[in-house]
């Protein structure tokens, strides 16, 4: 959530999303979602068996399949809660000419279509990062993260 909200501050990010149009819009935001799905399966070592065997049976597809769709389901509910927060960003706390004052505008009209496309654009760029950062629990990764080593 956090790198969501930096985002929303940057004004490419909002550039970009009125810029889109719906189509790209919409298929960066299902594309993303099960991107982010895939990555959260295999980054967490989610599918079973977890050994190699020659073998799978029909219950072990099973499994993997519905472990895949909660995956995506989830990332779908990240999806959606970072879009209603930067819509609620974008009714309430953000001043209501904004985005019509932007020099980058032919068109000072902002609709709500255009903050509806804007809100969807920064939350699948939330939902990525976040995707991302459910990759990086493992210890030998964030290690080299820290800025101060225990051993020299």
């Amino acid at each position: 959530m956090a790198p969501t909200l930096v985002i929303v501050f940057s004004a490419e990010s909002w550039d970009v999303g009125f810029h889109m149009d719906n189509v790209t819009a919409g298929l960066f935001a299902a594309m993303s979602i099960l991107i982010a799905g895939v990555y959260l399966l295999f980054a967490q070592n989610l599918s079973f068996p977890r050994k190699q065997h020659q073998i799978v049976t029909e219950h072990t597809a099973l499994v993997n399949v519905t472990v895949f769709l909660v995956l995506v389901l989830a990332m779908l509910g990240l999806f959606m809660l970072v879009w209603v927060i930067i819509l609620v960003i974008e009714m309430v706390v953000f001043p209501p000419n904004l985005m019509s004052n932007w020099p980058s505008l032919e068109d000072p009209a902002v609709g709500f279509v255009d903050l509806v496309r804007t809100g969807a654009f920064i939350s699948t760029i939330g939902v990525l990062s976040g995707a991302l950062a459910g990759g990086l629990e493992s210890r030998t990764i964030v290690s080299h993260l820290t800025l101060f080593l225990d051993r020299p």
